[in-house]
């Protein structure tokens, strides 16, 4: 989220950071101003083109969904979000394969 909210692509992102990465953590959020955690899929990061540069990579690492409802007390309950979160990272996952 940061490099990208900054203007940063993922890939000049991941072109950086690969040699380093042992886990990814993913999210979704509104906006580049309202970063209160959406559930994945429902916001404007670019996790699909993310994803894609990871498989593209043959990257197997770990790959965490990252809410931060403590700091956000507004965003919704974590728990009717975890199935469709992991469903939506299963689909990205697939598709890139």
């Amino acid at each position: 989220m940061h490099p990208w909210r900054d203007g940063e692509e993922p890939s000049s992102s991941y072109a950086v950071l690969a040699p380093h990465l042992g886990y990814v953590q993913v999210k979704d959020i509104e906006s580049v101003e309202e970063t209160t955690p959406l559930p994945l899929g429902e916001g404007v990061l670019p996790l699909a083109e993310c994803v894609e540069l990871l498989s593209r990579a043959d990257w197997d690492g770990w790959l965490c969904w990252e809410y931060e409802k403590r700091w956000y007390p507004q965003a919704a309950d974590l728990p009717p979000l975890l199935k469709p979160a992991h469903d939506h990272l299963s689909a990205l996952l697939t598709q890139s394969a």
